[in-house]
């Protein structure tokens, strides 16, 4: 039996976007509650979904299901495989994504492109999800935010986060993702992509339940060079090994490093006013240290070389 594998182009990419819906800048149907008919079983309302209409068959795989975290629904995604007459076994993932989910028959591709009108800078994307993968399959939810620029009539990429995980999650768990932002202008633009595999794997079986997203406003991404609250240096640093320093001296703080796919990597107490951050055992590059109380909250990009 001939086996084919959808190849899935997913990028946080942006297509022409319909300035006729409303402008928002909150996630529309955020708690996934809504839900209407779509050409193979429902898609939550707003989003597009990767449920796939082969014409002698389909194939789906996103479905609303009663488990919710909160309320009376979640999204189920996951990635299966179907047997459709005379095409042979279709693999593919479980795909939701606020922009749209195109498919070439032909070349049996799928694509993400799109969007929805969004002027917000939020500093997190969070929500909660489970997870079971199947082998070393892994899940992944994206954000994307853009500007058209009208210089070169293109897109230009204003913030992104990732967030994903191999780990099996059986209890609604609270995933935080950290948005980088590479331009100081507000977007006009928002994708938000969740995927129940990576892509490179297509592990069948692997689920993913998200529900309840939401944005976290409460702190800028900033260079807190300028700012005498808290020190980290040496910044970059050579060995890996980093001093950080809280002024005035209050110590009820939680120390918290995100990489750059917004996953948290370490989580701590700061217990004295002058503190070392030993990131020895970690690959080179760009991390965010996020030091937070009941009143500040403050993130330094820091760098490992």
């Amino acid at each position: 039996m001939k086996k084919i594998t959808f190849l899935f182009i997913i990028a946080l990419c942006f297509g022409a976007i319909s300035q006729s819906f409303a402008q928002v800048d909150s996630i529309p149907n955020f708690d996934f509650e809504n839900w209407e008919a779509a050409d193979v079983g429902e898609k939550p309302i707003a989003w597009d979904v990767s449920n796939i209409d082969l014409v002698l068959g389909t194939v789906t795989t996103v479905t609303k299901d009663p488990a919710a975290f909160s309320g009376n629904f979640c999204a189920r995604l996951e990635t299966i495989e179907e047997d459709i007459p005379f095409v042979g076994i279709v693999v593919a993932p479980g795909i939701i994504t606020l922009g749209e989910f195109v498919i070439d028959l032909v070349a049996m591709t799928g694509n993400v492109i799109g969007g929805i009108p969004f002027t917000a800078r939020p500093t997190m994307l969070k929500g909660y999800y489970k997870y079971s993968p199947a082998g070393i399959d892994s899940c992944l939810i994206a954000i994307g935010l853009s500007k058209w620029n009208t210089g070169n009539n293109e897109r230009d990429t204003v913030g992104y986060g990732y967030f994903n995980s191999k780990n099996t999650v059986t209890e609604w768990t609270l995933f935080e993702m950290l948005i980088e932002y590479a331009s100081p202008d507000n977007p006009d633009s928002m994708n938000i992509i969740i995927m129940s595999t990576d892509t490179s794997i297509l592990a069948i079986g692997s689920t993913l339940w998200v529900d309840s997203l939401f944005f976290d406003f409460t702190t800028e991404i900033k260079d807190l060079t300028n700012n005498q609250s808290i020190s980290v240096y040496p910044n970059p640093s050579a060995d890996g090994v980093f001093s950080l320093e809280i002024y005035p001296g209050n110590t009820n703080y939680d120390l918290k490093i995100y990489n750059v796919l917004g996953s948290e990597i370490i989580k701590s107490k700061i217990l004295n006013r002058k503190s070392k951050i030993d990131m020895s055992s970690y690959p080179k590059g760009i991390y965010f240290l996020k030091v937070s109380s009941d009143n500040n909250n403050f993130v330094r990009k820091i760098v490992l070389n």
